[in-house]
């Protein structure tokens, strides 16, 4: 298992898997890390590159319209709607936001 202690060389290791759209697990288990130091390492990075004055830090919420077609619409301050075909886990939303 590969040891990295510093931001220089996880923070990298995080952005790959941000872009990878692997699952935590899928993404640590093809580079050797194990689930909760990328955990760790994600929520350092996300505490380095939160913008405090930023709005869109924090509670987002989440409008459901079952009458549309899609089954799960996402609304974000932003503008921008998000819409599943299919309901999805929460911490793939998390993810996404």
């Amino acid at each position: 298992m590969a040891h990295f202690r510093t931001e220089q060389k996880m923070f990298p290791v995080v952005e790959a898997w941000q872009s990878s759209g692997q699952t935590q697990k899928a993404f640590c288990a093809a580079h050797n890390i194990s689930v909760s130091v990328l955990a760790y390492w994600l929520r350092r990075y996300r505490d380095h590159h939160v913008d405090e004055s930023d709005e869109s830090v924090g509670f987002v919420p989440v409008r459901m319209d079952v009458s549309g077609p899609a089954a799960l619409e996402v609304s974000l301050p932003s503008g921008a709607v998000l819409r599943f075909a299919q309901v999805v886990p929460v911490g793939y939303l998390k993810a996404l936001l």
